[in-house]
């Protein structure tokens, strides 16, 4: 599971990785969180989305980015 259920027996730990502001305040998580620590049945203005890590790294160009902070062999 990628993202939290709304199973509470499916709940696991998966990490929060991102949390906007206003969800910070409203449900007291941080950046840093667990599923279980959000309040549950879910509210429904909380957007939970499923984790897209392989689209941002298909959309960045690395190879342009590192020399730019790495030094470079000689």
């Amino acid at each position: 599971m990628s993202y939290p259920s709304d199973n509470p027996e499916e709940r696991g730990s998966s990490l929060i990785l991102a949390s906007s502001p206003a969800a910070k305040k409203a449900y007291g998580i941080s950046n840093v969180s667990r599923a279980r620590d959000l309040p549950f049945p879910y509210p429904a203005d909380l957007i939970i989305a499923a984790p897209r890590m392989s689209y941002y790294m298909n959309k960045m160009d690395c190879s342009a980015v590192s020399p730019n902070f790495a030094t470079q062999p000689q």
